[in-house]
Order: C-alpha cells, then sequence, then structure tokens
C-alpha cells in the first residue's frame, strides 16, 4: 500500500515489495520528476530520483525549506511564487512553465503539470510532475531566430513540429510528429489541424489560444488530441507566430510533446495514494475522506452512518507456517468476499494490517449493521482455498453508530475500535456494539499500560506469598509467589487488571523474571533462617516459556540466589503446554534433569487429553478453584474434583486444591485422598514478613492462622 507521509511516497508496513517494486517502476519511467510539496511553505516531501541528474543537486537539498525559490531563475521567482499561491487559493489545476539553475549554473526550462489535494477550502498536498522543456524552448528561439537551421533542428528534434502558413494550413510536419500522430506528411500537407481534434475541447478553448497568440505572439498549454488510430492522446503544445517583414503573419509554428504516459503515470500515482495496492480497495486516507462525507451527508439529512471494523483472526500464525504469500492471499480473499456482500452505497477500506472497515450509509434503523455484521462473520467463517491449502480463520467486529457514537470520523472510528477492541476479548467470533463503559475501560487499560512500564524501575512491584498446606500434618510445604502492584495513585492494582495487559504488550517477560528472581531469593533467605523444606513455586507466561533461552534464565536466577532447583516449582497451564508440545517437553526436561519441578495450575479448565499429559514431566496437578468451591454445593463440581485426584494418584503426582475456604471443602479433600491445599481457610496471599511470621508461629508450636 503506497501512502504519503512526511518524507512523500512510501510503502506502508503491510505493502508488499511488488507493490513497492511497481511503484518504483512506474516513477522512474516517467518522463519527468515526479514531486510533492506542501501547500503553505512549498517544500518538497518528495522528489523523483530523476532530479539528480538533470539538476545535479543531492536529493536531500530537494526537501530542504525554501530550496524550490532559491534555485528558479531570479527572474521568473516573483511570477512562479505568484502562480503557486493563486493554485493553493483557488484550488484549480494548471501548468506553468519557468526557468531553474542546476548545480553547474546551467538555465532548466520546466513545465509544471500539477495536482492538488483540497479539503474543503483548503489546500492539503501539491503534487505534479517537473517536465524538462529546455529542449523545445531552445528550439523555439532557434525557429523564431535562425530560420536557416529550421530543417536540421526539425528533423532531428523528438518533439512533433508544424509548420502552417498565416491562414494555418499545413505546410511542413517533421518525422517525430508523424511518429506520434500516425499521419504521414501526405495525409496533412495543405490542411489544418482539425484532423487531430479530440473532441475533448469546445470552440471557446480554441478561442482563447488564438488570442492569446494574437496578443501575445506565442501560447502554450495541454491539449487532447487524436492518432490517425482514432486513440486520444494529451500533448504538451506550444504555437508561436512567425511574422514577416512587414509584421504580417508569414507562419504559426507548433512544438509539441506526447505526455500521455506522464498523464497516465500522475494519474495511478494518485490512484496509488488512495487505495490499497494488495487488495484495491480504498486505503485508510480514502476512508477518512469518505466517512468525512458520509457523515456530512448523515448531518444534513438525518439518517444514521454505521462504521465496523472488522479483525480477522490466525493472521500472524497463517503467515507463519504457510509463508506471507499465502497471508496475502488471505487478505486479496476476504476483501473478494466483502466486496460482494455490500452495497453499492457502502465503502469497504482495507484499515490497517488485517482489519477492514466498512461504512454503511443512509441508515433509518442501526439494527440493520448487526445484521451486516453476522453476514460478514458468517461469510468470513467459510474455509478459504488459498495455494493448495483450505485456510480457515475466524474474526471480530466492532461497531460504531453516527451520531450516538461520534459526530466526526476521528472519534467514530476511535470508538468503532473500543468496540472491535472488546469484541475480541471475548475470544470467540462475534461482534460489539460501542458503548461508553467500553470507552472508559480503555482508557483505563492505556493508563495501566503506560504505568506498567515503568512499574519495575519505580520498584511499584511486590511479591506476597500463599502457603500450601500438607492436609494430613495442617504445616506449611510451600508457597505461590504471586505478584502485586503498588500504584502511588490507583493503589493497590489488581492482578486481573494487570496481567492480561503485560501479557499482550510483552512486559510480562520483564516482570516474571523479576518475580522468579525475588522469589528464588526470598525462599533461600527462609532457608537460611532455618526453614529449609520449603518449596516455591512461580508461574510461568506462555511468552516468558517462549524465549529461546528460558531454561538458561532460571539456571542463571537458581545461581545468583543459591536456591537449590528442587526447591523450585514452576507453575504451567495447561493450555501453554499444549502450544508446540515438542519444545515445551525438552524444555520442561532440561530443568527438570538439575532438579526443578512442574505443576500444571488450573488443571481441568483446559483441553488437553490424557494422552497428550502424560508426554509432559510433571510432578504436581493443581485443581482450579472453580471446582473446589463447587464442593457441597455442586455434585458435578464434586465430582470431577474426586476424578482429577485419582488421576493424580494413578499418575503417582502430588494434587493440589486451590480456592480452599470451608472446613467443608478441607475435610472432602481429606477424604477423598487429596495432599495440599491453599486457599483463604488457612491463609490469603500475604507479605514475606507476615509469611514468615507464619512460619515461626507454626514452628513455636502454636498451629496455624
Amino acid at each position: 500500500m503506497l501512502t504519503r507521509t512526511h518524507s512523500g511516497f512510501c510503502s506502508s508496513h503491510d505493502a508488499t515489495g511488488d507493490a513497492r517494486r511497481r511503484f518504483e517502476q512506474l516513477v522512474n519511467s516517467i518522463d519527468g520528476i515526479v514531486w510533492e510539496a506542501d501547500p503553505r511553505t512549498f517544500r518538497f516531501t518528495f522528489i523523483g530520483a530523476q532530479a539528480r541528474p538533470v539538476f545535479g543537486y543531492p536529493l536531500a537539498a530537494w526537501l530542504e525549506e525554501g530550496f524550490w525559490e532559491a534555485h528558479i531563475h531570479p527572474e521568473d521567482r516573483e511570477t512562479a511564487r505568484d502562480y503557486r499561491l493563486a493554485q493553493t487559493r483557488s484550488g484549480t489545476d494548471h501548468g506553468f512553465e519557468y526557468r531553474m539553475i542546476a548545480s553547474d549554473g546551467r538555465v532548466v526550462w520546466l513545465k509544471d503539470l500539477v495536482s492538488i489535494d483540497m479539503h474543503g477550502d483548503e489546500p492539503v498536498s501539491l503534487r505534479g510532475v517537473m517536465v524538462d522543456i529546455t529542449e523545445r524552448k531552445r528550439l523555439a528561439a532557434a525557429l523564431q531566430g535562425e530560420r536557416r537551421k529550421l530543417q536540421v533542428l526539425m528533423e532531428n528534434s523528438g518533439h512533433g513540429i508544424s509548420i502552417t502558413d498565416g491562414a494555418g494550413r499545413i505546410l511542413k510536419v517533421n518525422r517525430a510528429f508523424c511518429a506520434i500522430t500516425g499521419y504521414q506528411p501526405r495525409d496533412l500537407i495543405g490542411k489544418t489541424h482539425a484532423a487531430l481534434h479530440s473532441g475533448r475541447q469546445d470552440p471557446s478553448f480554441y478561442r482563447g489560444m488564438w488570442e492569446t497568440i494574437a496578443a501575445q505572439g506565442c501560447w502554450s498549454g495541454e491539449i487532447w488530441n487524436r492518432r490517425k488510430c482514432g486513440e486520444l492522446f494529451a500533448g504538451q503544445l506550444s504555437v508561436t507566430r512567425v511574422p514577416d517583414e512587414t509584421g504580417a503573419v508569414a507562419n504559426y509554428i507548433g512544438i509539441f510533446s506526447d505526455i500521455s504516459n506522464a498523464k497516465a503515470a500522475q494519474d495511478e500515482i494518485e490512484r496509488l495514494s488512495m487505495f490499497d495496492a494488495m487488495t484495491g480497495l480504498p486505503n485508510r486516507t480514502f476512508l477518512y475522506d469518505r466517512l468525512d462525507h458520509a457523515l456530512r451527508i448523515a448531518g444534513r439529512d438525518g439518517h444514521h452512518v454505521a462504521l465496523l471494523a472488522v479483525d480477522l483472526d490466525r493472521l500472524a500464525h497463517i503467515n507463519e507456517v504457510l509463508g506471507h504469500h499465502v497471508g496475502d492471499q488471505l487478505l486479496e480473499a476476504v476483501a473478494d468476499r466483502l466486496r460482494r456482500i455490500m452495497r453499492d452505497a457502502d465503502t469497504v477500506a482495507r484499515h490497517i494490517g488485517d482489519e477492514f472497515v466498512i461504512i454503511l450509509e443512509q441508515l433509518d434503523d442501526p439494527q440493520a449493521a448487526a445484521q451486516l455484521a453476522e453476514r460478514v462473520l458468517e461469510e468470513l467463517s467459510h474455509p478459504f482455498m488459498l495455494d493448495g491449502h483450505e485456510v480457515a480463520v475466524s474474526a471480530c467486529a466492532g461497531i460504531g453508530i453516527f451520531p450516538e457514537d461520534g459526530q466526526d470520523p476521528s472519534i467514530l472510528l476511535k470508538h468503532t475500535e473500543v468496540a472491535l477492541h472488546h469484541a475480541k476479548g471475548t475470544g470467540e467470533s462475534g461482534f460489539q456494539f460501542f458503548r461508553e463503559e467500553m470507552n472508559r475501560a480503555s482508557q483505563e487499560r492505556l493508563q495501566i499500560e503506560s504505568n506498567l512500564r515503568q512499574a519495575l524501575t519505580r520498584n511499584e512491584l511486590r511479591v506476597q506469598y500463599q502457603p500450601q498446606v500438607c492436609l494430613q500434618s495442617g504445616r506449611i510445604t510451600g508457597m505461590e509467589a504471586l505478584v502485586r502492584w503498588q500504584h502511588p495513585e490507583m493503589g493497590m492494582v489488581s492482578p486481573a487488571r494487570f496481567i492480561p495487559v503485560a501479557e499482550e504488550t510483552g512486559y510480562i517477560i520483564d516482570i516474571g523474571l523479576w518475580v522468579l528472581r525475588e522469589a528464588c531469593r526470598q525462599t533461600r533467605h527462609w532457608h537460611d533462617l532455618g526453614y529449609a523444606g520449603l518449596q516455591v513455586a512461580v508461574n510461568v507466561s506462555a511468552r516468558q516459556f517462549r524465549q529461546h533461552d528460558f531454561a538458561g534464565q532460571v539456571k542463571r536466577v537458581l545461581a545468583e540466589t543459591g536456591l537449590a532447583p528442587a526447591c523450585l516449582e514452576l507453575e504451567l497451564t495447561e493450555s501453554m503446554i499444549m502450544q508446540r508440545p515438542e519444545r515445551v517437553v525438552a524444555v520442561m526436561n532440561e530443568l527438570r534433569a538439575i532438579g526443578v519441578t512442574f505443576s500444571i495450575d488450573d488443571f481441568g479448565t483446559g483441553y488437553s487429553s490424557l494422552s497428550q499429559l502424560k508426554r509432559f514431566p510433571i510432578d504436581k496437578l493443581k485443581i482450579d478453584q472453580s471446582f473446589t468451591r463447587d464442593i457441597g454445593t455442586d455434585a458435578n463440581g464434586a465430582a470431577i474434583t474426586c476424578a482429577v485426584i485419582a488421576l493424580g494418584n494413578s499418575m503417582r503426582l502430588t494434587v493440589v486444591a486451590e480456592g480452599v475456604e470451608t472446613g467443608e471443602q478441607q475435610r472432602f479433600l481429606v477424604d477423598n485422598g487429596c495432599h495440599r491445599m491453599q486457599g483463604y481457610l488457612f491463609s490469603r496471599p500475604v507479605a514475606a514478613g507476615d509469611f514468615l511470621a507464619l512460619l515461626e508461629q507454626q514452628a513455636a508450636g502454636r498451629g496455624t492462622a
């Protein structure tokens, strides 16, 4: 996808290499220098590489403010600036001829083909192509002053040249004229140029041209002509009046060049700046324009506008497994399906990456947006055949409604993105309408993300320890290390609020390593105080575990803190170990070889089968608290708890029950052979000092808390 930034045209992160190469080939094939400039300062923000051989200046120099005006020929500066100012005020597109000074002092004549982007009455961008017309200017001067050289110049020029008499009848044309138009001299001699007329200019155009020639002696501008084969082409034409000795018109000399390729390239650049190169859909720039227009019309007519943001799932996984070319094919196929189900009045755009945005205009009932969202998600749920692979994806959608959810494009799009984020957060394919509470939650998430980045450096994180108790003896055998965040303004931030953000942003890697080091250090300290049998359990996130040197990190922490490996237990989730199980087993075996033990946390909530579970070197199963809490109230929960205990005993694993809060739950676990428990019945997670007090209380024989 081609976008415009502060440095001009460039390739966005999601554009293909082929699209970039096509753009570079396009710019380099133009018979002229492609440029883009700020309409307020006339500072170039992009200049084609062709400028360097023509003028000799480094391309970076063109991007400096004031470069254009400083290098215009002194006689043309005032006129050129007045012309540019008039363009930006009127919003009209014209060409203008002027001179610039090359680095070696040469004077280069230029013709600017300019396109202006307007936003209301304000110019947004100037773009164009500089055509070097030095040869044409030199030729025109030579034709006026040195008629005896006319024949040589005409036949060796690459520009089409025709000479007429005072009545406009053609006397002579050169080879380039014939090559461009397809006519031979015998087809034209004695006739006027009417044979070339395209029909795209009305009689007033030609009247104005001849009035200028009569008043000024010459005329220059763009004109559309027709070749002999009937094809239209754009030409840059100069007509000069040649007087005889008495001052009467003897001849008219026309010099023109075919600028069709340059204009086509300019049109293509314009198209690429507004459309995604991969899918052909409107890009983000065009989306904002269309959305702004739709909202203005809806505000005037009293209609609703719905904005749907649709995000694909698993694109990154498809790129990784099947290759980026398959991922690109998927985006193209999704774009095709979305086009097919849209009304002609609606707009489908590729927003960023794997996200598409749909504008639904002139809605009387906002519920129509929900119906479309259901249809879109249903359409995208069907598999795609891509490069010989059957590829299945799912999608989520967020919906924002004008005017309820925002009355300008940026706010409406922001709120639609918030709705999409919440739809993705459900973990299922579905859609969400925007609600203000979503916005508040998103703002809170941004606040958490912003502060979490500095939580470690500001020493705001804490580790608390929840005892694990032997159900037979009632004594503390170990503890689970749990991270807490004490923010100076937000207070104690719940792990449920900041851990998902840490996972998503990647901060969990640094936080997890810090917790591991702190838990090992503290445990070794308690060992030194005489509580040598304690084993600490530390949760490991999927992002932590996937690091290529995770096992090495654990070994280094153990060496730094002096904790015996057998006193460290790493807690993994059931769903985590099922991702790339071969690598998981390899890392577990490497650490188990030195004595580190492993437990499966929240067992029973994942999707592993028993045949898969036995592959992993596991020492403990932890029964999820959702099952423990059902003891005494739900027979199914109690049955699952019994099944997990029986499974653990049969596999010779230690079974730990989480979330034990009542004596009834404790008795049930003891009666059914569970080994250990942790929960509020014994103790909440506490700071290191309070945990030491529990150990001292137990050692003194005063029982437990």
